[in-house]
């Protein structure tokens, strides 16, 4: 199974019926549930405004009931203002955070052909120095020697 490309993988996975879940997929379902609390937030901060003009608008009321109004209130507004804020702050750095998920993903893969690049030239060298003795093959093996100081 280790042998196998990810598109024969992939090829497999559809015979057999699994579906894999895909940073598209998953990034669906962070967009709905970003419009739904996104929507709690607005409706939120729609019943906050209600509720202060509502307050404001009541002039008979006596300093305990205001108090005990702008207590309750203070926890509204902090729930609503924090979800406000969360809502904000994600979307202005969704598209870095991909950016940076891109590069990373190009910098393991560059990182994985240099690993394979270097074990194939290291095999090369192997078989270069099984024949060092050879005089025709001095030329390779201060190659080698250069490139592959250990060996």
């Amino acid at each position: 199974m280790s042998r196998l490309s990810p598109k024969q993988k992939n090829e497999i996975a559809k015979q057999v019926g699994l579906t894999k879940r895909t940073p598209k997929t998953a990034s669906f379902w962070k967009d709905i549930m970003a419009g739904g609390v996104a929507i709690l937030a607005v409706l939120g901060f729609a019943a906050l405004i209600i509720l202060i003009a509502t307050l404001l608008s009541n002039a008979a009321m006596t300093d305990v009931q205001w108090e005990r109004y702008t207590y309750l209130l203070a926890g509204v507004e902090t729930i609503t203002f924090t979800a406000i804020g969360w809502l904000f702050g994600k979307e202005v750095h969704r598209e870095q955070a991909q950016q940076a998920e891109l590069r990373a993903n190009e910098t393991q893969d560059a990182m994985n052909t240099v690993a394979a690049e270097n074990t194939r030239g290291r095999m090369v060298a192997k078989a270069v120095m099984a024949h060092a003795k050879d005089p025709n093959m001095e030329p390779l093996v201060e190659m080698v020697h250069i490139a592959y100081p250990d060996m």
